[in-house]
């Protein structure tokens, strides 16, 4: 039996696991929802513990299907009970879900970026031994290694879990009421994580024997069988190198919808955006070929250098900006009233306002990165003040 199956983030890749989990309907998958606040679990509960799936793919037959899929948080300290929320139609069935019973988290699935941390991971280290797999999504480079780290040490690894990695090319955004709409189908790539300090050891004996996807945990691999992900099990080094690249396109979207939101099909053809968005490239281009792994990879494996290339990396941030087009506000103030419903206080305010706190997990680790390194990164620099004006404005404007 793979054990339960427990998924850490409401951002629009954790929404789309649990609706494809939900889907699979599967009678051995014990998958749960996992909040980090008693409120999220609330909100959850009262929206009958139900996932929303919207396949936009189609864009003129989108698909809308809800999933009942339970949800739990985890209280401080081992000796309070692990709450657990239903929908109606769970109720009705027999279903115990007695693989939390034993308050043991086998399998953890991590998906929003706020949660891939020490400060966050520490609450549920209790619950985690040796037997657990902890895969993360999307991480940023060395975001894993950080939050390990700092959760077991350095030299702690008898009850360290086992770590996944997986990046997802998936066009995703969420939508209110615990909805994502699926706007541009990709592929979740899978890899297992470099043991601590033996990276070129991990690397070298992954170049001789291709990982087999029998190592992958029962639980994993029924995660690799949901239709919608299509997943691919795949050494080290190529997802390493979808995690550098999305990390370059990340540090150039996320501002640029957050400021031409309103407008951004036109401002995307402008000379000054196109000039904006190959000096971000350019910037993260030069700081992340200085970082370590890069360089062994691309000694050893000429596709870390085409990955890096600019020319390469500007086509595909300005295709993804045009895939991106449906979700601009323009577009929303069309389809829906998410906003003024929110306003109204009939939808949680962070269910529909994204917190676009991804621009400090790409914006300001490539300048923390350059800063290292001693190599400027300007462009960056004043997005990132950019943004956290905005935000801190932002966040005075809905208090008053």
């Amino acid at each position: 039996m793979p054990g339960n199956i427990l998924i850490l983030g409401t951002d629009s890749i954790g929404r789309f696991l649990a609706s494809q989990f939900a889907n699979s309907r599967k009678s051995y998958l014990e998958v749960f929802m996992l909040f980090a606040n008693e409120s999220l679990m609330k909100n959850y509960s009262a929206n009958d513990s139900t996932v929303r799936y919207e396949n936009h793919l189609s864009r003129h037959n989108p698909l809308k299907a809800s999933y009942s899929l339970p949800g739990c948080y985890f209280p401080h300290g081992s000796n309070k009970q692990i709450q657990i929320s239903y929908s109606k139609a769970l109720r009705q069935t027999d279903r115990k879900y007695s693989s939390l019973d034993n308050k043991h988290i086998d399998n953890l699935i991590v998906t929003d970026r706020r949660y891939q941390t020490e400060r966050v991971l520490k609450t549920y280290r209790e619950y985690m031994s040796g037997r657990t797999n902890v895969m993360f999504l999307n991480p940023v480079i060395g975001g894993i290694e950080r939050a390990v780290n700092a959760l077991y040490g350095s030299n702690n690894l008898s009850d360290r879990p086992t770590l996944w990695m997986a990046m997802s090319t998936h066009l995703l955004r969420n939508n209110f009421g615990f909805s994502v709409k699926h706007l541009g189908s990709g592929d979740i790539r899978v890899c297992k994580c470099p043991p601590m300090g033996s990276f070129n050891k991990f690397f070298k004996n992954q170049e001789e024997q291709f990982p087999d996807i029998d190592e992958l945990p029962q639980s994993l691999r029924y995660f690799m069988k949901l239709p919608m992900l299509q997943s691919l099990y795949c050494p080290y080094k190529y997802v390493y190198m979808a995690q550098v690249e999305k990390m370059i396109v990340d540090c150039c979207l996320y501002p640029l919808t957050r400021f031409l939101n309103d407008d951004l099909e036109e401002f995307i053809r402008a000379k000054s955006v196109k000039k904006m968005v190959k000096d971000i490239i350019a910037e993260c281009v030069l700081v992340l070929s200085h970082l370590q792994r890069v360089q062994a990879l691309a000694s050893v494996d000429p596709t870390m250098i085409t990955v890096l290339r600019p020319d390469r990396l500007y086509e595909l941030v300005m295709s993804t900006l045009k895939l991106m087009q449906v979700s601009s506000s323009k577009y929303r103030k069309h389809n829906n009233n998410d906003v003024y419903d929110t306003l109204r206080g009939e939808i949680p305010l962070n269910e529909v306002l994204p917190v676009n706190l991804d621009i400090y997990y790409s914006n300001d680790l490539i300048v923390e990165l350059g800063q290292k390194k001693d190599i400027p990164t300007p462009v960056n620099q004043t997005l990132f003040d950019l943004m956290h004006i905005q935000m801190n404005y932002d966040d005075y404007n809905i208090i008053h």
